[in-house]
């Protein structure tokens, strides 16, 4: 928006917006397991006999990957361009932007879990003597 007054000329306006995103990130969804060599066996003979080998490696991912950064983005600004003489202007202005942290939201409840397997007795479990 735009008022001349004289020798000034005032512009002015806000700019607001709303982004929503869907996001993807690189995950490794359906896990991986790791064939490693044992003694005399190189780790194809290991993957076709399905043995980890020495020190094989299984990894599992639980949990949805997708999220959603969604985010409210917001700028304002005002100008004066004053002609102060015939070959002199001044163009002054301020300028304001908030872009606002990305919050995750999830299109559905999401539950995180971690499961773990060890050989220790579990806390509730033990005894105290």
């Amino acid at each position: 928006m735009s008022i001349v007054r004289g020798t000034h000329t005032f512009r002015f306006g806000v700019d607001f917006l709303r982004q929503l995103a869907r996001q993807h990130p690189p995950f490794n969804e359906r896990g991986s397991f790791l064939y490693n060599p044992s003694t005399g066996v190189n780790p194809f003979a290991n993957f076709l006999d399905d043995f980890g080998g020495a020190n094989g490696n299984v990894q599992g991912q639980f949990g949805v990957s997708i999220f959603y950064p969604n985010r409210f983005r917001q700028a304002y600004f005002f100008q004066d361009n004053w002609k102060t003489t015939q070959s002199l202007t001044l163009n002054l202005g301020l300028r304001y932007e908030y872009f606002g942290a990305p919050e995750n939201t999830f299109a559905s409840p999401c539950l995180n879990i971690c499961v773990t397997h060890s050989s220790a007795t579990p806390p509730a479990l033990s005894r105290v003597a």
